[in-house]
């Protein structure tokens, strides 16, 4: 990349500059130039180039590079065959300074230009203005070749927010940061041989980038609220709050299950990895008026909570068989017993695969030893295209969803159990298994049953 072909803009358009509470005046932000070791980094991002962001390998598709008088960026596009995701390369103090972000529409990130709100929560603005730009390689989407994009950059709670247009028309794009470092970001992978010519690694920690706002915007909570009350009634029936009055909804997300959950008498905690769906699940209980305690866990390591903490542990809509490795799902199901007090019961469900395999059928161009369902869902008011793909070796499903409007796409990768498989590993954590239902209405278990809902319970005190 070279800097000196972009010419610096020489004006600002006042009215996509105006301040968000409705002043006219601008406020100067700190400029940082461009520098050689920022290059160095640019170099290495060329369209058609194979990188590494920190141990995980990706394909540069495209990039946009942006030119505010003297300061300049990148906005990288990367591929991995399943996924896409954005690299931002920006200098601070002369050192280039990576960002990786989730990028929505304004309109599905919740995002409010004119009040500088993300989700209801206020942002402090820490940058604006308006740059050339000019794009290079290929984009899933209608992008210009050049023109000019008018940016805000925020500080807020769930860290740092960037919002761009690339043309008077087009949508406001946001993002939500994640914030890489310098240079290192770009090294070696962990896990592939010393050569580095690509032999197979594990994917990454996948649901950190799926359960984003894509996953959100296509999710079956928003197609069908009543399969939730379906799933809370479930709960309910099989868990009744007078006998398990403690409960863990873990992996609880942005709240669905635990906040109705609290309302039907149970005293909730909430635990999930991802700050961005506690953030959401604490606003949701606000809104209700109920009391929840959310928790930042990892379900493989719950040391946050003692042991006997909890009557009733749920973990709902195949939260389970994330990892790659089955010591780590065990060890999620030895802290589900940990934290169980004596004579508490567990309640999973998971997809049946068994049925699942029976959903699938040949697909023109899908190779003979793969199982495949594609389809299209537009119940939400825009098309997504969600694709699953079986693979009979690993019993894994890697489930990509696209919507084909944006380019906007990011890919699940979990295991799915057969009923004898997963009873077996609930005996192993030293569960016993009480009633094994085949779909949320307690419905009896067949092979053809849509899930293994399993009720468990941990020892009782002798």
């Amino acid at each position: 990349m070279s800097e000196q072909r972009h010419e610096p803009r020489n004006e600002r358009n006042e009215q996509e500059t105006e301040r968000p509470n409705g002043s006219s005046h601008e406020q100067e932000y700190p400029r940082h130039p461009w520098t050689p070791a920022c290059a160095a980094v640019a170099d290495r991002l060329t369209p058609g180039a194979d990188v590494v962001v920190r141990g995980r390998k990706w394909r540069v598709a495209g990039r946009v590079v942006a030119t505010d008088h003297e300061e300049t960026w990148l906005e990288v596009l990367l591929e991995d065959g399943s996924e896409t995701s954005w690299l931002a390369v920006e200098t601070l103090g002369g050192d280039p300074r990576l960002s990786l972000w989730r990028r929505a529409e304004a309109t599905t990130a919740g995002f409010d230009l004119a009040s500088a709100t993300l989700r209801g929560a206020v942002l402090t603005e820490t940058a604006r203005g308006e740059a050339r730009y000019v794009t290079e390689g290929r984009f899933a989407w209608a992008l210009p070749a050049a023109g000019r994009l008018v940016h805000r950059e925020y500080e807020g709670p769930e860290g740092r927010v960037a919002a761009a247009r690339f043309s008077p028309e087009g949508p406001w794009l946001v993002g939500v940061g994640t914030p890489l470092g310098g240079a290192e970001a770009l090294e070696g992978p962990e896990g592939l041989d010393e050569e580095g010519d690509g032999g197979t690694t594990e994917p990454g920690d996948w649901w950190t980038a799926f359960f984003g706002d894509i996953y959100t915007d296509s999710d079956i909570e928003q197609q069908d609220p009543g399969l939730t009350r379906t799933m809370v009634d479930c709960v309910t029936a099989l868990l009744p709050p007078a006998t398990h009055p403690r409960l863990l909804d873990l992996a609880c997300g942005t709240g669905r299950h635990a906040v109705p959950l609290a309302g039907a008498g149970y005293r909730v905690t909430g635990a999930d990895l991802s700050a961005d769906y506690l953030g959401q699940a604490r606003r949701r209980a606000a809104a209700a008026g109920r009391d929840v305690a959310f928790v930042r866990a990892d379900m493989r390591d719950l040391g946050a909570f003692p042991d006997g903490s909890f009557d009733a542990v749920t973990n709902l809509h195949t939260s389970f068989g994330f990892f790659h490795d089955a010591a780590e799902d065990m060890r999620v199901l030895h802290e589900v017993r940990r934290v169980l007090a004596p004579g508490g019961r567990f309640l999973l469900d998971v997809v049946n695969r068994d049925a699942f395999l029976r959903q699938t059928s040949e697909v023109f161009g899908v190779p003979e030893d793969q199982y495949v369902i594609r389809n299209f869902d537009s119940s939400t008011g825009r098309t997504f295209l969600h694709e699953e793909v079986f693979d009979p070796l690993t019993s894994r499903i890697r489930w990509t969803v696209t919507e084909p409007a944006t380019g906007r796409s990011s890919t699940a990768d979990y295991r799915v159990f057969s009923a004898h498989e997963l009873l077996a590993m609930l005996r192993a954590a030293g569960l016993r298994v009480e009633a094994v239902h085949g779909d949320y209405d307690r419905s009896p278990f067949t092979v053809h049953a849509p899930s293994v809902v399993v009720l468990a319970s941990a020892p009782a005190a002798r």
